[in-house]
């Protein structure tokens, strides 16, 4: 009974960690994916009054050239980042967590008309992600702005 149950669960641990995303299949990448009904993920882009995955977009300063190394040098102070894609106003990132090896989708897109960085974060797999993708964020935002203030 022992082997089965660790046969299942073994094999739900690899499924859940080895799925595709096609997020960088998108051509527009203006328009970040919407969240979906789960509490695991937020994004800047869905709608103010659902405060479950509504957040703030992050408020910038400058060109959008030296905002995105801003953010490709924020995402280097994370651990198990990879950079997945990335245009002139656009990078698409996977995180991946510690112990279970869980990946995390996380998009930022530079909305030069609003002087916005909008953002998502979400879980691919699993219903809670126990608030992980907001704080992510949230985190993101703080460093972003120490190395903002700090040029």
């Amino acid at each position: 009974m022992f082997k089965i149950l660790l046969t299942v669960l073994l094999t739900f641990l690899f499924s859940a960690c080895s799925k595709e995303i096609k997020i960088h299949l998108r051509k527009d990448v203006s328009k970040l994916e919407p969240c979906p009904k789960s509490p695991n993920c937020v994004s800047s882009q869905g709608n103010e009054s659902d405060k479950e995955h509504h957040i703030a977009p992050i408020a910038y300063q400058g060109e959008k050239t030296m905002v995105k190394a801003k953010i490709l040098q924020t995402l280097k102070k994370f651990p198990r980042v990879k950079i997945i894609k990335q245009t002139d106003a656009y990078v698409y990132a996977e995180f991946t967590t510690l112990i279970m090896r869980y990946t995390d989708d996380v998009e930022f897109y530079i909305n030069e008309g609003k002087k916005v960085i909008d953002v998502r974060s979400a879980s691919r797999v699993g219903k809670s992600d126990l608030g992980k993708n907001r704080s992510r964020i949230e985190d993101f935002r703080s460093k972003f702005k120490v190395l903002s203030a700090s040029k």
